[in-house]
């Protein structure tokens, strides 16, 4: 169970994909801000307890892969914290995958535009569901999505990789629109190439490619990507919703 910070308004965050660089990063800094962290991990992945995190991090294990059950999904979150101990919960979806397929197809391939789909969009759907009835009753939260700056150009052989993070952007604005009277707030943020997991490893002709076309002149770093989220979450953004929020440095623009 976690151990509940005593802080002026106790916080809850969310975590989904955290045991992947961003959402390691995201955790760290959330816990220094002193807000209280449940970490969703794939299950078989790596461990919390191998990340290094500054003080003890409640986790459960969940296969965002396949469609989850709500049933399931209330369990296991409701056995690891006391929901009703909160006075603001929140969600960020960093969970993610990525993988290339060509046409045409084989049925491997539709089975991975699944996959995707699942981890990218119908796991958070399905994490909003369960705590609704906690949303409703404290009416505090922000929910943050990852999406991809793809979503608005094209790249070959990721069609469900865009096509699923194009999905999430559309659920996340759904989101904003109809829990908004929850004065739950809902935007995600499209980053550029980072280097990550996911992220396939770019030769060094095509990080000078990617630096040339980006305004800001570098490739962004974890910390960029984490920046973005931590300042969506705050209350400084507190009139911005339903907004997809480009993370990469100008690159968009840049080609």
């Amino acid at each position: 169970m976690i151990q509940y910070k005593e802080v002026e308004l106790p916080i809850l965050s969310i975590v989904t994909g955290a045991a992947g660089e961003l959402g390691q990063d995201v955790c760290r800094r959330l816990l220094d801000e002193g807000h209280n962290v449940l970490a969703i991990l794939r299950p078989g992945g790596r461990k919390l307890r191998e990340f290094n995190l500054p003080v003890p991090v409640t986790s459960i294990e969940i296969d965002f892969s396949n469609t989850p059950s709500l049933e399931d999904l209330k369990a296991a979150i409701e056995s690891s914290v006391r929901l009703d101990r909160f006075k603001k919960i929140n969600i960020v979806h960093t969970a993610g995958s990525f993988s290339k397929e060509k046409l045409p197809c084989s049925q491997s391939h539709l089975d991975m535009w699944q996959r995707m789909f699942n981890i990218h969009c119908v796991s958070l759907y399905g994490l909003v569901n369960v705590l609704l009835p906690y949303l409703s009753k404290i009416r505090q939260g922000c929910i943050v999505g990852v999406s991809s700056n793809l979503v608005s150009r094209v790249n070959m052989g990721t069609t469900a990789y865009i096509a699923s993070k194009a999905a999430l952007e559309a659920t996340i604005k759904q989101l904003a629109y109809e829990l908004g009277y929850l004065n739950i707030r809902c935007n995600c943020i499209a980053p550029g190439y980072f280097p990550s997991g996911l992220s396939e490893g770019l030769s060094k002709e095509k990080q000078n490619d990617l630096v040339n076309n980006t305004p800001l002149r570098r490739i962004a770093t974890i910390e960029d990507i984490g920046n973005a989220i931590l300042g969506l979450l705050s209350d400084h953004t507190g009139w911005v919703t339903g907004q997809i929020i480009t993370v990469d440095g100008g690159n968009t623009i840049g080609f």
